[in-house]
Parts: structure tokens; sequence; C-alpha cells
């Protein structure tokens, strides 16, 4: 049986679609703040890059499929960018890219939960109208 709820509920989709458009923010201000991190430091791009980036693209296919458990599993570690963003705009605040790093992924955090709290709700409401 599938872990999402059938989107007939438009306020599922809405967040499904949130949780989406949020994702790829967090991800274009994670490659900002790579690009950021690339200038400023010696250590080899592809490293730097692979360290931001390769963590958030492993999660995109669970995204993309709404997949609750795989989002719930995202949640955890956006706070390891949230963590990031927010001591590395403490040191430096002028740097905006930590700051969009930080506000993208409180954002992607919020959407996520409250898809989950829905999707949750639809598919016990989906349980309870199947005749036994």
């Amino acid at each position: 049986m599938s872990q999402t709820a059938p989107t007939t509920n438009p306020t599922l989709l809405l967040f499904k679609r949130l949780v989406r458009l949020s994702f790829l923010l967090t991800l274009l201000s994670a490659a900002w703040v790579a690009v950021v991190e690339i200038q400023d430091s010696s250590a080899a791009w592809w490293l730097i890059a692979g360290v931001l980036l390769l963590p958030l693209l492993a999660f995109s296919g669970k995204v993309w499929r709404s997949e609750p458990i795989g989002l719930i599993w995202l949640c955890f570690l956006l706070f390891l960018y949230f963590i990031k963003a927010s001591v590395d705009f403490m040191v430096n605040p002028a740097n905006i890219a930590d700051a969009s790093l930080g506000l993208t992924s409180v954002l992607l955090f919020t959407c996520i939960l409250i898809f989950v709290r829905l999707n949750a709700k639809a598919r016990k409401l989906q349980t309870a109208a199947e005749p036994i």
C-alpha cells in the first residue's frame, strides 16, 4: 500500500507543490552557498560542492514522489543545513547566501511537516471510508 494518500484534497496538493518548490529553493540556496565557499576557500571545488549539494540531491527522488518517510528523513538533514547557515551568518552577517539557506531550510522543514500531517489525515480518512 502506498504511503501517500490520493491527491484529491486541494490543501494536500498545495503543500505537495510547496514542498517541491521550497526544495528547489533550498537546493539553489545551497548551490549559492557552495559558490561563495568555493571562492573563499583553497580546497577543491568538487569537494565543497559535493559536501553541500549531494546530501540534498540524494533526497530529490523522495521529494518528487512525496514519500513521507523520505521527507521525514530530509527534515533531519535540514537541521544540519540550518545550523551551518546560522553559524556562518553569525560569523559574517554580510553573507546573504547563508541567510537564504537558513530561511529556505526552515521553509522546507515547515512545508514538509504540514504535508506529512495532512497526508496522514487523508490516509486515515481513506482507510476509514473503505469497506471492510
